[in-house]
């Protein structure tokens, strides 16, 4: 299984089925082996370095005996960490491997990666299946970029500018005198 492909290939039929929504700029990184040495650090770096401004990059990280697990990280206009969560789908696994934690407060030293709660919980043998899942469900959380059409912005003006008004007149009644001599 090819989980980078596969995540690119369902990230663009997201795309699709939504084309009249915008996105932020979506990464899928090749994934790191936990015992290949220095290649989770690559990977974060890259995701770090490679790219500016907000996005989301997605990491696949493979553990060793077909045991797949995510990291996400999505990162705000400036290019700070805004958010970045580990997924361990497997059941007898619960919790960061101290050397992805450290690895990324290395790269990261003012972000701490959070552990993704997973509803459904399963073997190594499926942990592939559900880190895409897991992935992909925070892709579709977060990627979405809300904009307001001028109509609305407009509106939106419009009654920010009434509420201002309405706050002055109060303000001018505060400061007038209960009675006048």
């Amino acid at each position: 299984m090819d989980i980078q492909m596969d995540l690119l290939k369902q990230i663009q039929e997201l795309k699709e089925e939504n084309s009249e929504q915008s996105l932020i700029p979506i990464h899928v990184l090749k994934p790191a082996q936990e015992h290949v040495d220095g290649e989770l650090e690559e990977r974060l770096v890259k995701a770090k370095n490679d790219s500016s401004g907000q996005r989301i990059v997605l990491i696949p990280y493979n553990l060793g005996n077909f045991h797949l697990t995510g990291i996400y990280i999505k990162f705000q206009t400036n290019g700070s960490v805004e958010r970045a969560e580990f997924i361990n789908p497997v059941r007898e696994h619960n919790g960061i491997p101290d050397q992805l934690q450290q690895s990324f407060n290395t790269i990261f030293q003012r972000f701490h990666l959070q552990l993704r709660k997973c509803e459904q919980l399963g073997g190594q043998n499926i942990s592939g299946y559900l880190t895409k899942k897991y992935l992909l469900a925070l892709v579709k959380e977060t990627a979405f970029i809300t904009d307001l059409s001028p109509t609305m912005t407009n509106e939106t003006t419009q009654l920010t500018n009434r509420q201002e008004e309405e706050e002055q007149q109060q303000q001018q009644n505060i400061d007038r005198p209960l009675y006048s001599q």
